[in-house]
């Protein structure tokens, strides 16, 4: 019969031994450290700087159709509300208009879309989702956040006015402007 090696802790003894480690006498850590060593922002403890606190987010979300743009846009102004109240600041804000939706979302094939740019704290964040979970002309919204805010139209809008542009092209040829300077006649 082989003896097998036992290794020399196990996972949860070495929990233990760190938690030993780590407190001082009494068993009690020092102020800004949990008992397995890691650090948590607590009474007396240097906590993140001001700039940590801030993260950047974008926030999409999408709104009953049954509703107008105009709620829509005081929806919008409700969250920008809570963002700047909560210590946050809101960067742009696009409305993208009704669109298809992929699959239904409580029975609705469409729905208006809003992006925004946010500057905040977590707890902001937190509490806006919150609050548009409560919010019956949500149907769904997505934060994610994001190493820098892109200031510049999203590729949804800049496609709009591309879409605008040609369409106006197309609509001034078709008004008797055939483009060119020929002005035919005999000479």
């Amino acid at each position: 019969m082989a003896y097998k090696r036992r290794p020399l802790a196990s996972s949860l003894e070495m929990g233990i031994f760190r938690a030993f480690a780590t407190c001082g006498p009494g068993g009690v850590p020092p102020p800004g450290v949990h008992r397995f060593g890691r650090f948590f922002p607590g009474q007396g403890a240097a906590g993140p700087s001001e700039e940590d606190k801030m993260a950047l987010y974008e926030h999409v979300l999408i709104a009953r159709p049954e509703i107008s743009p105009q709620q829509v846009d005081a929806l919008v102004e409700d969250i920008t509300k809570t963002i700047k109240d909560l210590g946050g600041h809101v960067g742009k804000t696009e409305y993208w208009g009704l669109r298809n939706l992929t699959y239904r979302i409580r029975k609705n094939r469409k729905g208006h879309y809003a992006l925004l740019n946010l500057d905040c704290p977590p707890a902001a964040v937190h509490e806006l989702e919150r609050r548009l979970k409560i919010n019956e002309d949500v149907m769904r919204f997505k934060t994610i956040r994001v190493e820098e805010l892109d200031e510049e139209p999203s590729p949804i809008l800049a496609r709009r006015d591309r879409e605008e542009r040609r369409r106006a092209r197309r609509e001034g040829r078709e008004d008797g402007d055939l483009g060119g300077d020929f002005e035919g006649g005999e000479e």
